[in-house]
């Protein structure tokens, strides 16, 4: 088995990642009242969410203005098409953590990020 990576570490979150078989798990640990980037992959895979924490999730249409905005709970889990738009927000003033599944490796992962929103 493969060692966890630390993506990254800063303000916002910390990422660990872990790569086994062609996918990668990684957890995100979102510091209080922070976000990440929203943003949609267009060559992307389908990801799967899997929520540690209450935590904000928004959705939509990666063009398109219309977002839905869901209240998640512990061990609630979502999966989205690569395609569509995708945040996660933690709330004021607490923090949230969340696993996420997705083919492939962060490298190329992170290479596929379309046209994100502002922060």
């Amino acid at each position: 088995m493969p060692d966890p990576v630390l993506f990254a570490d800063n303000e916002r979150y910390r990422i660990t990642d872990l790569e086994f078989m062609g996918y990668t798990l990684s957890l995100t640990e979102l510091k209080p009242g922070k976000q990440t980037r929203g943003h949609f992959h267009p060559h992307g895979s389908p990801e799967t969410y899997i929520f540690l924490t209450t935590a904000i999730f928004v959705r939509g249409e990666a063009r398109g203005d219309e977002r839905e905005t869901l209240l998640v709970a512990p061990d609630q889990f979502i999966q989205i098409r690569g395609t569509e738009f995708h945040q996660v927000r933690a709330p004021e003033g607490l923090p949230a953590s969340f696993l996420t599944v997705f083919r492939g490796s962060r490298k190329t992962h992170q290479n596929d990020y379309g046209t994100k929103t502002p922060e």
